[in-house]
């Protein structure tokens, strides 16, 4: 079982290594809609909110997962709102923005394969996917219907921000 301590301990690190504020760690009771959501970014208050009713009977590394996932959402919030910190393109950082602004888990017109073609969600999942393959060695599901996009942003990822990353190694803030 994995606690909220050791996930805001490792938010903390991802937080350095991406040159933005940590966002708080916190369990919280999510509406029954909301079961089988394991966690959330809310933007507004800088916080990844873990779904009480689930994260303590996860598998460590799902919750790890979910955690780098939800990071790289406050990632794109960073960068949206600190543009002149921001490698990826404008257009880029503006097409996250209307993600952001438009999307709402309450939607219920909003089809899963609508939800997982957004460019916040492709990036994320690219980013976590790389992640977990340098920290634990084990590669995340690319969901099929978005493969092709997932590994046109992983390449991008690679050759632009790791290198950064990398340069980062040792440093301390």
């Amino acid at each position: 079982m994995i606690t909220i301590t050791t996930l805001q301990q490792i938010e903390n690190q991802l937080a350095v290594k991406q040159d933005r504020k940590p966002c708080e760690i916190r369990a919280g009771v999510f509406p029954k809609t909301f079961m089988p959501v394991m966690a959330m970014y809310n933007r507004l208050d800088n916080e990844i909110i873990f779904n009480k009713n689930i994260v303590y009977d996860t598998p460590e590394v799902e919750a790890i997962v979910t955690l780098v996932h939800e990071s790289r959402h406050a990632y794109q919030w960073d960068r949206i709102n600190h543009p002149k910190k921001a490698i990826e393109p404008k257009e880029l950082l503006e097409t996250w923005k209307k993600d952001f602004e438009h999307f709402s888990v309450l939607d219920r017109k909003q089809t899963e394969d609508q939800y997982l073609n957004l460019s916040i969600e492709i990036d994320a999942i690219a980013y976590t996917h790389i992640t977990m393959i340098a920290l634990v060695g084990e590669k995340t599901v690319i969901p099929e219907v978005i493969k092709e996009a997932v590994e046109a942003r992983i390449a991008v990822i690679e050759t632009t921000e790791l290198p950064l990353y990398a340069a980062n190694l040792g440093k301390t803030s």
